[in-house]
């Protein structure tokens, strides 16, 4: 078990039982991907996050926006910044023994890309950057005492779920005004792991289009949308969708 720990260790993979070396009933889980995209079909970018899932069943119930588990009986485990020339390489995660004992694993691809498409610098700036949504790429592995589950060259899907967002506050329009041929609307009460955009129209029927770019939330201040006014008769800040609409 000592030469894993040190492959673990110099392929900068996730340990997370917080020891020297491993406990013997300790799992080890081994997967990569070959080729990753983004909801909106852009191949992942590098240093984009993957997340280690546990849960006492086989169903994991999602991740939330600020990248926790949307049940609270279930863990994320680790989050990290592992996506390499538009997947994941091979990646080792040892895995303590209070979580092997009993339950399933998977592993999901993130999409922290704050409003300008850059994923999350680290962990800790997932706090503001946020997690948009996520895909299952390792599902439902289950590990005995000990036991090593390997899935390798997972070929995963387009179709991401995006995070829950339940406990977000609603938006609020704090300012309004026209500016030569502009709108300018400011927008408070946001939250800084989600990012915004305003659906907009000249009509009813046209108000599924979006602004031209979306904005990240603050904890403090107004951000502010800028649109074509002709476009200002009907509006609604919502959160960025995955894929424009």
């Amino acid at each position: 078990m000592k030469s894993v720990v040190k492959y673990l260790s110099t392929a900068a993979a996730a340990v997370l039982c917080g020891a020297a070396l491993a406990n013997q009933d300790d799992a080890i889980i081994t997967f990569s991907t070959t080729a990753d995209y983004y909801a909106d079909g852009t191949a992942v970018k590098d240093g984009e996050f993957y997340a280690l899932c546990w849960s006492a069943d086989n169903a994991f119930d999602g991740i939330t926006a600020q990248g926790t588990a949307v049940n609270a009986d279930e863990k994320v485990l680790a989050k990290i910044p592992l996506a390499k020339d538009g997947h994941c390489p091979t990646t080792v995660f040892e895995v303590s023994s209070d979580y092997v004992k009993g339950g399933y694993f998977f592993v999901y691809l993130l999409d922290t890309r704050d409003a300008s498409g850059k994923p999350a610098a680290s962990s800790a700036a997932l706090a503001t950057s946020g997690v948009n949504g996520s895909t299952v790429v390792v599902s439902a592995a289950a590990a005995g005492n000990g036991t090593i589950v390997s899935q390798t060259d997972v070929a995963t899907s387009t179709e991401y779920a995006a995070t829950d967002v339940a406990d977000v506050p609603n938006p609020t329009v704090e300012k309004f005004t026209i500016d030569g041929d502009n709108a300018i609307i400011e927008v408070g009460n946001l939250v800084p792991y989600v990012k915004y955009n305003v659906k907009k129209g000249a009509t009813v029927d046209q108000i599924k289009t979006l602004g031209d770019a979306p904005l990240q939330g603050k904890t403090d201040g107004v951000v502010k949308f800028i649109i074509d006014k002709k476009d200002a008769n009907f509006f609604k800040v919502v959160r960025q969708p995955l894929v424009n609409e």
